[in-house]
C-alpha cells in the first residue's frame, strides 16, 4: 500500500486498496499485512476499520498455518481498534466452521482469533472444549496457543476465570503426572496471574498455597507458587510483607542462581504503587544481599540488581532512608563508580518522596557538591536528583545557594559532562525562581573568557533565559568558538527568540542565511519569520517605530499564509496566522491612537473649551477603535477555546496579548468619560459569514494535528517518567485556567511576574460594560490594578510641547517628538518585564486620578499614553509553536457508515439514523475531559434545518459514538463538531469541526 506518513485518504480509495492488496494473490501480500497497524492509525473510523478486518479475516480463512499465525499477530497488535467495529456477526460467523477442522493447530488459531473478539461476543462452549483438550497438548506450539485463548477469555467471563483457579489447584496437587508438567504448569500460572483479584479467593489461595511453599512439598513448583501469591498479595494490598519476607528467604536459601534471578525479578511489583517498605523488612533484604556477596563472585549480576533495587524502594519512614545510605556506604569500595550512581539514585529517590523537613538532615552543602561534581556519579542520575530537590525545596535562599555551587562547578569542572549536569541544574533552578537571573550575565561573560561550555547548547539556554534584563552580544561568544556548528546556532537562534532576546535571534538568522545553503523551503520560511518578527520590536512608542513593527509583522503573516499556509492547514499552522494577524492589527491600532497622544496642551485648551467637549470629540475618534478592540478580544478568546492541543506557552501567550488587548481597550474608554459606545457584536456577523463559507465553499478542514508539541526549552520530557513532576504540572496547568475561576494557590507568571492582577482582573463583565455606558466610570477604576504605593512617581509631561499631527508631515513631525519624548519616556526600563511593571506602577496613579477640568484631564491624558507606551513597548511577543515536532495525537470526526459518491456522500430520503464517532488520543498531551460533546447542524439548500447536541457515549477510552435521527427530504451538508469539557477548569474546548456533503441521489 502506497501511503504517506499522517495523510489520510478517501474512504472509496481506502477500501479499493485493501481489497486489492489484501488478496493472498497479491505476491506483496505478507508485507501489506505489515502496514495494517499503521493504516489504522491513520484512519481509526468505522467506515474504515470494519471492512479491513473483514478482509483480514477473508484472507484468514483461505490461509495457510503460517500466514494465519501472522494475521493473528497483526490482529493483536490492533485490538485497540475494535471498538470502532459495527458488526462483529460477520467476523464470528465467518470464523466459527473452521472450528471443525481436522486440523488442531488450525482449530486452536481459529479459536484464538475469536477470542480475541470474545469482549464483544458471548462465550463460546466450543471454544471452551477446544482449550480443554489442547492444553494438554504434547505439541508445544498447539497447547501455547490454546493457552493464549484461555488468557482471553479470563479477562471477560468471570465464572471462567474462577474455573481456572480451580484447575490451578487441581493441578498442583496432582502434579507431576503425564499431563501436568513443569511447562504445563508454568504456563497455567502466567494466565492466573493476569487474573482480576475479584475471582481470586485471596483468603483460600494463601491458606492453602503459603502452606505448601513453607512446607516445601513440591520445592520445583515454589518459584511458580510464588509469582500466583506477589501478584495476588500486590493486586489485593494483603499480606505484602508476609509474602515479600518468605521470597526473600526462598532467594537466600536457594542454590540455583536461574531460579534466584527469577525470583529476584519478582521484587519489582513491590517497587510500585504504594507499598513501603518497614526497616525490618530493609534489614531482611540487605541480609539477603550480604549473604549473595559472601557466596563468591558469581552473584554480582544478582547483587547489583538488588542494589539498584535497594534505591527506589519506597521506604515507610525516613530511618529506612538512612538505613540504605549505610549500607551503600559501607560497601562502596566493591565498585567505586557503580555505587557512587546508586547513592545518588538513593538521594532522588528520598527528594521525590519525603519533605525537606523530614531529610534536613540527610541533605548538606558536602552532598550537594558530591551530586554536582563527583566524576564517579553518572550525571543523569545525579540530575534527576538535583531536579528533585529544586522541585521540592521551595526555599529562596536554598536555591540561591545552590545556584552558586551551580556556577562554581561550571567553572572548576574538568570535563563537559559536569559542566552540561551544572548548566542543565541552572535551567531548573532560573525556571522555578526568576530573581536568580541577577547573576547570570556575570557568570555568561566568566565562562565566555574562559572559554568554556561554548559548545553546549545548555549554556546559551541559561545565557539567553526568559526575563533576564540584559542580552549578551552574540559577538562576545562567536569569537571565542573554534568551529561554528549551523546546527547549534539554528537551536539558539530558536530559544533566544522564544525567550525574547529578539537582537540575538536576528543577527543568528543572519548569519546562517549567509553560511547554508540548499535549505528547504520551510526552513529557509522559519528562519525569516524569526528574522521578521524579531525585527517588529520597538523601543519607544512613536509612529514611525509602530510603522516598521507593523510592517514586518505583516511580512511574517503574509510569509507564512503564502507559503506555509497553503501547503499545511493545520490547526497549528493557522493558529499561528490568526495570532500574528491579531498582534498586527492591535498595533495598527496603536499607530492610529497615538496621533491623538499628539496634541500639545495648548493647542487642546485652544480648540477645546472644557473637559466634557474634548471627551465627546475623543469619543467620535476612538469608539470604533474601541469596537475593533473589542473584537479582537473575543477573536483571542476564540483562539484560546480551540488551543487545548497546543503548549503550555502558546497558551499563556494568547492569554497575555488578550489581556493587552482588554487593557488598551480599558485606557481608552477612560478617555472618552461618560459617553457611550454602541457595541457591534462582529462574533456575530463573522458566524454568518462562515456559515455561507460552509455552504458554498470547500469544506472545513478536521482536527489533523501532525506537530502540535514545541520545543521545550527546559527539557523535561527527556526526565525519568516516573518523576513526580506534580509541581510543573500544577504550575502549568493552573495557567490554563480562565479567569473568571479563582485559584489562590497558583498564579500563572510571565518574565517573572504574575500574569493577572492578584486582586482583580481588569477585564469588564457584561453588567459593567453598562455601568460604564450609563456615566458610572468608577467601575473600570476598580478593576485597575493597585501596586505598591511606595514605588508611585508623579511625572510631570508638561514640558511635551506637541503640535496638531497634520497627516502630510506626520512622520516628520512624531520623529521630532520622538526626540524629546526619548529623553524622559522610561529612562531605566529597557526590556518587557520591568516595561509590564512600570505599565502597572502607571495603573495605579491612573486609579488614583479623579480630573476635574480640562488641565487635569490633559495630565490624565499623559498618564494613559506613558502606560499603554508601556505595555506595548520592547514587547516581546513568544510563538514557540512556530517551530514543529511531530507528535502522535489524533484526532477524528467522521460519519459511520457512510457510501461515498463524487461529491460527498449518499444519504436516502426519509428518515434515518446517522452514527457520529470521535476518536481523541492525545498521546503527548494529558488532558481529562469530564464530558464529551458532539453537535450535528443539518442544512438543505444552503438553509439551516435544525441542530441536535448530545453527550458522547465513551465505548473505549478514547472512543466515542452517537447515534442522530434526521428527515432527508433534499440535497444538504451536515455540519459536525467535538467539544470537550476538561475536568479541572470546566472550559469548553472545541476538539474537532467537520462537514459533509450529502446527495439524495447517486447520480
Amino acid at each position: 500500500m502506497n501511503f504517506k506518513n499522517n495523510v489520510t485518504v478517501s474512504l472509496s480509495e481506502y477500501l479499493y486498496a485493501i481489497k486489492k492488496d489484501l488478496s493472498l494473490e497479491n505476491r506483496n501480500f505478507q508485507e501489506n499485512l505489515e502496514t495494517i497497524p499503521m493504516l489504522l492509525d491513520l484512519h481509526p473510523l468505522s467506515s474504515y476499520v470494519t471492512p479491513t478486518f473483514y478482509r483480514l479475516v477473508d484472507a484468514f480463512i483461505i490461509s495457510d498455518n503460517k500466514i494465519k499465525l501472522r494475521i493473528l499477530n497483526i490482529c493483536k497488535s490492533c485490538r485497540h481498534h475494535f471498538d470502532a467495529i459495527t458488526d462483529f456477526n460477520y467476523i464470528a460467523t465467518m470464523l466459527y466452521r473452521p472450528l471443525y477442522s481436522n486440523d488442531d493447530y488450525a482449530r486452536v488459531l481459529n479459536a484464538n482469533f475469536l477470542a480475541l473478539f470474545c469482549k464483544y461476543t458471548n462465550k463460546d462452549d466450543v471454544i471452551v472444549e477446544i482449550v480443554k483438550e489442547n492444553i494438554y497438548s504434547p505439541d508445544p506450539i498447539i497447547s501455547q496457543t490454546a493457552f493464549g485463548v484461555m488468557a482471553e477469555y479470563v479477562k471477560v467471563f468471570t465464572d471462567y476465570a474462577q474455573a481456572q483457579v480451580v484447575l490451578l489447584m487441581e493441578s498442583f496437587y496432582s502434579y507431576p503426572s503425564q499431563r501436568v508438567t513443569i511447562t504445563f504448569f508454568k504456563q497455567l500460572i502466567d494466565v492466573c496471574c493476569s487474573l482480576s483479584i475479584s475471582v481470586v479467593n485471596i483468603n483460600n489461595a494463601f491458606e492453602k498455597f503459603l502452606s505448601e511453599i513453607y512446607l516445601r512439598t513440591k520445592p520445583e513448583l515454589d518459584m511458580y507458587l510464588l509469582k500466583f501469591i506477589v501478584c495476588i498479595s500486590v493486586g489485593s494490598y494483603k499480606k505484602m510483607d508476609t509474602v515479600l519476607s518468605k521470597l526473600l528467604e526462598h532467594i537466600e536459601l536457594s542454590d540455583d542462581n536461574i531460579k534466584r534471578r527469577s525470583l529476584i525479578k519478582l521484587i519489582e511489583k513491590y517497587l510500585e504503587g504504594n507499598f513501603s517498605w518497614s526497616e525490618d523488612i530493609i534489614y531482611q533484604y540487605i541480609e539477603v544481599i550480604e549473604t549473595l556477596m559472601n557466596e563468591g563472585k558469581q552473584n554480582n549480576k544478582l547483587v547489583s540488581t538488588m542494589m539498584m533495587y535497594l534505591t527506589k524502594l519506597k521506604t515507610s519512614t525516613v530511618s529506612g532512608v538512612k538505613i540504605i545510605f549505610e549500607f551503600l556506604n559501607k560497601y562502596i569500595y566493591l565498585d567505586v563508580q557503580t555505587i557512587k550512581t546508586d547513592i545518588a539514585y538513593a538521594y532522588y529517590n528520598l527528594f521525590t518522596q519525603y519533605s525537606l523537613g523530614d531529610y534536613c538532615e540527610l541533605i548538606d552543602h558536602d552532598k550537594l557538591v558530591f551530586l554536582l561534581n563527583d566524576t564517579d556519579v553518572q550525571s543523569e542520575v545525579a540530575f534527576k536528583a538535583l531536579r528533585s530537590y529544586v522541585i521540592g525545596n521551595k526555599d529562596v535562599g536554598i536555591r540561591h545557594e545552590l545556584f552558586q555551587l551551580c556556577i562554581n562547578g561550571a567553572v572548576e569542572a574538568q570535563s563537559n559532562d559536569k559542566i552540561n549536569l551544572a548548566l542543565s541544574v541552572m535551567k531548573i533552578l532560573l525556571y522555578f525562581e526568576p530573581t536568580l537571573t541577577q547573576y547570570v550575565v556575570s557568570f555568561s561573560m566568566r565562562m565566555i573568557n574562559l572559554g568554556r561550555g561554548l559548545q553546549l547548547k545548555n549554556f546559551y539556554q541559561v545565557i539567553y533565559c526568559v526575563g533576564l534584563n540584559e542580552t549578551v552580544p552574540c559577538e562576545t561568544w562567536l569569537l571565542r568558538m573554534d568551529t561554528i556548528e549551523p546546527s547549534l546556532l539554528y537551536e539558539i537562534a530558536i530559544f533566544s527568540f522564544i525567550n525574547g532576546h529578539w537582537s540575538v535571534s536576528s543577527y543568528l538568522v543572519n548569519i546562517l542565511q549567509q553560511l547554508i545553503s540548499g535549505l528547504t523551503q520551510k526552513s529557509t520560511v522559519i528562519l525569516n519569520i524569526i528574522k521578521l518578527v524579531s525585527n517588529s520590536s520597538i523601543s519607544s512608542l512613536t509612529y514611525n517605530e509602530i510603522e516598521n513593527s507593523i510592517d514586518n509583522q505583516e511580512l511574517a503573516v503574509g510569509t507564512f499564509e503564502e507559503i506555509l499556509g497553503k501547503n499545511d492547514k493545520s490547526r497549528n499552522v493557522t493558529m499561528i496566522i490568526e495570532f500574528l494577524k491579531v498582534r498586527a492589527r492591535v498595533f495598527k491600532m496603536i499607530m492610529s491612537t497615538v496621533t491623538y497622544f499628539d496634541e500639545s496642551h495648548g493647542e487642546i485648551i485652544q480648540d477645546h473649551d472644557d473637559m466634557v467637549k474634548y471627551q465627546k470629540y475623543l469619543h467620535e475618534e476612538l469608539q470604533y477603535d474601541i469596537i475593533e478592540l473589542d473584537d479582537y478580544s473575543k477573536t483571542t478568546d476564540t483562539l484560546i477555546s480551540q488551543s487545548i492541543d497546543a503548549d503550555y506557552e502558546t497558551r499563556l501567550q494568547l492569554k497575555f496579548l488578550n489581556e493587552q488587548i482588554i487593557f488598551l481597550k480599558s485606557l481608552l474608554l477612560l478617555l472618552i468619560g461618560d459617553n457611550v459606545v454602541e457595541y457591534v457584536d462582529v462574533i456575530k456577523e463573522r458566524e454568518k459569514d462562515y456559515t455561507e463559507a460552509l455552504l458554498y465553499k470547500e469544506p472545513v478542514a478536521g482536527f489533523n494535528i501532525n506537530d502540535i508539541e514545541s520545543i521545550d526549552t527546559y527539557s523535561f520530557e527527556k526526565c525519568d517518567v516516573n518523576m513526580d513532576t506534580s509541581t510543573i504540572n500544577n504550575d502549568k496547568n493552573t495557567s490554563l485556567i480562565n479567569n473568571s475561576e479563582k485559584n489562590d494557590s497558583c498564579k500563572p507568571t510571565l518574565w517573572g511576574k504574575s500574569l493577572f492582577y492578584e486582586d482583580k482582573d481588569i477585564t469588564m463583565e457584561e453588567n459593567d460594560v453598562v455601568k460604564m455606558e450609563n456615566g458610572d466610570s468608577n467601575v473600570i477604576e476598580e478593576n485597575l490594578p493597585v501596586l505598591n504605593k511606595e514605588t508611585n512617581k508623579v511625572f510631570d509631561f508638561t514640558d511635551i510641547g506637541l503640535t496638531k499631527a497634520d497627516i502630510r508631515n506626520i512622520q516628520l513631525r512624531l520623529k521630532k517628538v520622538s526626540t524629546i519624548k526619548s529623553q524622559n519616556l522610561l529612562p531605566g526600563h529597557t526590556n518587557t518585564k520591568e516595561n509590564w511593571d512600570k505599565c502597572l506602577e502607571l495603573s495605579s496613579l491612573i486609579e488614583k486620578s479623579n480630573p476635574k477640568d480640562l488641565k487635569e484631564f490633559l495630565q490624565y491624558r499623559d498618564l494613559i499614553y506613558d502606560c499603554i507606551s508601556c505595555a506595548f513597548t520592547d514587547y516581546r511577543v513568544m510563538i514557540p509553536f512556530i517551530f514543529f515536532k511531530r507528535s502522535n495525537t489524533v484526532v477524528q470526526l467522521d460519519i459511520c457508515p457512510k457510501e461515498e459518491i463524487d461529491v460527498g456522500i449518499y444519504l436516502p430520503q426519509g428518515g434515518i439514523s446517522i452514527n457520529i464517532e470521535a476518536i481523541i488520543n492525545f498521546t503527548t498531551i494529558h488532558y481529562k475531559f469530564s464530558k464529551i460533546e458532539l453537535k450535528l447542524s443539518h442544512y438543505e439548500d444552503d438553509v439551516f434545518k435544525k441542530s441536535i447536541i448530545k453527550e458522547g457515549n465513551k465505548y473505549s477510552d478514547n472512543y466515542f459514538k452517537e447515534t442522530f435521527f434526521l428527515n432527508i427530504v433534499k440535497n444538504g451538508c451536515l455540519q459536525m463538531t467535538l467539544s470537550g469539557i476538561e475536568a479541572r477548569s470546566e472550559r469548553c474546548y472545541q476538539l474537532a469541526e467537520k462537514c459533509i456533503y450529502y446527495k439524495t441521489t447517486k447520480e
